[in-house]
């Protein structure tokens, strides 16, 4: 049973990862720093507007948590809850250019640590009253729900570096990678 929860929980991270990255992109015009400000506007908020696709997508890609008995848009509306973001600075240097800002959020790494200790104290439990792998998997759902409710959200500043090609500035690989991190956190 430890093995299928460190699965769910590692796939878990990685969907939210990989979701992260599907958000961010921005299209072209002449203005560069105006058309990237826009760009990570429209992505940082789709992310909040629990209407849009993005908001959407991240939900639907989710399913998994229903196993623990977690509704998923209460689980992204709790873990969503107090994000931010402020885009410091924007330095566009011919077909390059760095933005800074400052990504407020709970982030998702430490909580699923905290979660995962908890987990394994529930299952090495020896007076533990649970008797199912349901049972169990409800108590690890609620668990899970209380750390996140519970998380505070941490501000984290990032400098993401942006290319253009072409007519069409998007975000080096390097610059996604910054954004996850300062969403998911560490993971101990």
């Amino acid at each position: 049973m430890k093995k299928l929860i460190l699965q769910k929980v590692s796939l878990f991270v990685l969907v939210v990862a990989v979701m992260l990255t599907g958000v961010l992109g921005i299209a072209g015009c002449t203005d560069s720093e105006k058309v990237i400000r826009d760009g990570i506007a429209r992505d940082f908020e789709s992310i909040k507007n629990p209407d849009s696709e993005d908001y959407a997508s991240l939900v639907s890609s989710l399913g998994q948590l229903n196993s623990f008995n977690i509704d998923v848009n209460d689980f992204i509306k709790s873990w969503l809850a107090g994000f931010d973001y402020k885009i410091i600075n924007i330095k566009v240097d011919g077909d390059s250019a760095t933005v800074d800002l400052v990504i407020e959020a709970k982030q998702v790494g430490p909580i699923m640590s905290t979660w995962l200790k908890e987990v394994q104290a529930m299952q090495s439990d020896p007076d533990s009253a649970i008797t199912s792998v349901d049972e169990y998997y409800k108590k690890a759902g609620e668990s899970l729900m209380r750390l996140v409710d519970g998380a505070s959200t941490t501000s984290v500043e990032v400098t993401i570096s942006c290319q253009r090609d072409g007519n069409t500035w998007g975000f080096s690989p390097s610059a996604e990678r910054e954004v996850i991190n300062a969403m998911t956190g560490k993971m101990s």
